[in-house]
């Protein structure tokens, strides 16, 4: 009886620290989420564009021995590495999935790319990327995710769809006030 006490309350402290906003959070501006979402549509238009050197050129690394650190242009093996990955299949098309945002260094995008798109014969195509934006100085930087280097995404599994549904409700409650702003003009 006393160790299911104990595992109920762990429960609802996990909860509760799952809900709560950090002080990076609440110290967030629409202007940040601006920023990240410009950053990640200049890097897909780039690869829809075929200009897949202009897109790696905008990726960093973050600083592997200082999670607060400068996040650095990545090195020439990984430069050549990411082309490669690139160039492998073409894109088409984009839409980011949600923004998550927990500290200056740990924020997470998850973006589909589309590969090609649907048929009547077939679904379409895609891939997902995970980026990393991080906060530097109050300048963001695109990194992506890289598990093989020990990177762990924000938000897990089980919670993606509810996020990609509540980021997308928030864009649609942020359409529908500007038109009701512009219909006030």
């Amino acid at each position: 009886m006393m160790a299911m006490i104990v595992v109920l309350s762990g429960c609802k402290k996990k909860q509760k620290e799952e809900t709560q906003f950090t002080q990076f959070e609440l110290a967030l501006t629409e202007k940040d989420t601006t920023q990240v979402t410009h950053l990640v549509n200049m890097f897909f238009e780039y690869l829809e564009h075929d200009q897949v050197t202009d897109a790696v050129a905008m990726l960093y690394e973050d600083c592997d021995s200082d999670k607060y650190g400068k996040p650095e242009l990545l090195s020439n093996e990984k430069i050549a590495s990411v082309t490669n990955l690139l160039r492998s299949f073409p894109i088409v098309g984009h839409r980011i999935d949600y923004v998550k945002f927990r500290e200056t260094y740990k924020n997470e995008v998850k973006a589909t790319a589309i590969i090609a798109e649907a048929t009547d014969d077939r679904p379409e195509i895609k891939t997902v990327f995970y980026f990393k934006p991080v906060d530097y100085l109050g300048e963001w930087r695109l990194c992506l995710v890289n598990s093989d280097e020990g990177d762990r995404r924000v938000i897990k599994n089980a919670q993606a769809d509810s996020m990609a549904t509540k980021y997308a409700s928030q864009l649609e409650e942020k359409e529908k006030a500007k038109a009701n702003n512009n219909k006030q003009k």
